[in-house]
Order: C-alpha cells, then sequence, then structure tokens
C-alpha cells in the first residue's frame, strides 16, 4: 500500500486550507484576554498545529496506514478546535465576524480530511456538519 502519494505536502489542497486556519486561529487568539482560563489561546494554537503538521506527516507514511492515522488525529484536532472556538466566542473573544469565518474555515477544512479520509478506507464520514 502507498501512503498519499504526494511527494510535497504542499501540493495538498487541504494542507493549505490547514494552514490558512492555523494563521488566522493564531492571530485571533493573540487577542484573548491575558486572564483567560486554562490557557485557553495556548491549546486553540497547539490543536491547529497540530491539524496541520498531522496532514504534512500523512505525505510522508511509509503506507496508506500510516497516513489514515495522521488524517484522523486531523480530524480529532478539528473536532477539538470546534468546541474551543465555541467557547471561545461564548466568552466574546471573538466578534461574530471572525467566528463566521473560522467555522466556516474549519467546516472547509473538516470537509476535505473526510473526503481524504474516504479515498483511503471508502469508509463516508457522516459526521462532518455545518
Amino acid at each position: 500500500m502507498e501512503n498519499l502519494g504526494v511527494k510535497d505536502f504542499r501540493n495538498l489542497e487541504v494542507w493549505e486550507e490547514a494552514r490558512s486556519l492555523t494563521l488566522k486561529f493564531h492571530w485571533a487568539s493573540s487577542r484573548f484576554p491575558k486572564d483567560q482560563p486554562e490557557g485557553l489561546s495556548t491549546r486553540v494554537r497547539n490543536a491547529c498545529i497540530s491539524l496541520w503538521a498531522n496532514i504534512a506527516e500523512g505525505c510522508a507514511g511509509k503506507d496508506v496506514n500510516e497516513s489514515i492515522h495522521c488524517i484522523r488525529t486531523s480530524m480529532d484536532m478539528a473536532a477539538e478546535l470546534e468546541s474551543l472556538l465555541q467557547v471561545s466566542a461564548e466568552l466574546n473573544y471573538l466578534n461574530k465576524e471572525e467566528y463566521t469565518d473560522l467555522r466556516e474555515n474549519l467546516i472547509e477544512v473538516k470537509r476535505m480530511l473526510s473526503a481524504l479520509l474516504e479515498k483511503f478506507t471508502g469508509q463516508k464520514k457522516s459526521d462532518v456538519k455545518n
């Protein structure tokens, strides 16, 4: 079995979309209050970077199983980000426009990851919702 078949992860559209998401989250979280609960901005940034890095790592996987594992890890990070995004909005750390933009970007990353996972497993991931 082969890996993702991409020699350079930068050629993956999902990697580029995740890069954009990471930068947007980093910028938005840099304006969170310094007294935020449990280092929320740090958790947001770590989850973004993990999501993004696991896509790249999936390209380097020796076989499809390693690639699938990395894609699933990225999907897990996307789910964590969804929760962190929600709480950030509820704490009024994000304005409505920022929340909407980040949410739409995150939904697109989840959709793309789901399609990539389906390509390698043949199983539809029906839990990616708007």
